[in-house]
C-alpha cells in the first residue's frame, strides 16, 4: 500500500484498499469491513472517495544518507520499527496479527536511545526514548486506539515519543502537529 500511495500522491488517482495483509491499518481506520472482501472489492470500485494525508518522511542516518518514504498510517523507529522488521513471516501466515506481540516479547528488553528531535521547526530537542511515532492515524488491531485524536484527513501529524524507564512503568508523551 505504502509503495503504491507514495506513486500516487499528489496526483487525481484513487487508491482503492483491498486488506489483504495481516495488520490492515488503513482498512481499519478508514472503518472498511476487512472480514469481507468482496464488499471492500465494491468499495474500492464503486465508493465514494476520500482524501487521505500523505506524508513524506525524510530521515537522515548516523552516515550522512537521506531515506525517503511516505506513509499514510504510522511511521516509527526504535523498538516499533524493530518489531515490524523482526515479526516471522511463517508466524504472521498461520497466527495473524498476534504475530507481532510475539516479536514484541522478544524485544521488550533493551534501552533508551538518545535523539534529537526538532518539530515545526523548533529548536532541537534532546530526549532518550525507546521508540518515535508519527501517526496519521491511531487505530491499531484488536480495537486498540493508539493514537485516539489522530485523524488521517485532518492535516495534522500526531508524535508519540515512548520512553519506559523500565518494562513494566514508563512514560510517554505526545504532541499534535
Amino acid at each position: 500500500m505504502r509503495s503504491v500511495a507514495e506513486e500516487l500522491a499528489g496526483t487525481d488517482a484513487t487508491l482503492g484498499v483491498i486488506p489483504l495483509g495481516t495488520g490492515n491499518l488503513l482498512a481499519r481506520n478508514l472503518r472498511l469491513p476487512i472480514d469481507n472482501l468482496e464488499a471492500c472489492i465494491n468499495t474500492a470500485i464503486h465508493g465514494t472517495r476520500r482524501d487521505i494525508d500523505t506524508i513524506d518522511l525524510r530521515a537522515e542516518t548516523t552516515d550522512g544518507t537521506t531515506l525517503r518514504h511516505t506513509f499514510l498510517v504510522i511511521a516509527g523507529a526504535g523498538i516499533d520499527a524493530e518489531v515490524m522488521g523482526d515479526t516471522r513471516d511463517d508466524l504472521k501466515v498461520k497466527a495473524g496479527w498476534l504475530a507481532y506481540g510475539e516479536a514484541g516479547m522478544r524485544h521488550l528488553p533493551g534501552h533508551r536511545k538518545e535523539i534529537s528531535i526538532s518539530i515545526d521547526g523548533g529548536a532541537p530537542q534532546r530526549r532518550k526514548v525507546r521508540s518515535v511515532m508519527i501517526a496519521n492515524c491511531g487505530e491499531l488491531t484488536a480495537g486498540v486506539d493508539f493514537v485516539p485524536e489522530a485523524r488521517f484527513d485532518d492535516g495534522l501529524l500526531d508524535v508519540v515519543m515512548l520512553s519506559p524507564a523500565t518494562w513494566a512503568t514508563g512514560s510517554g508523551s505526545r504532541r499534535r502537529h
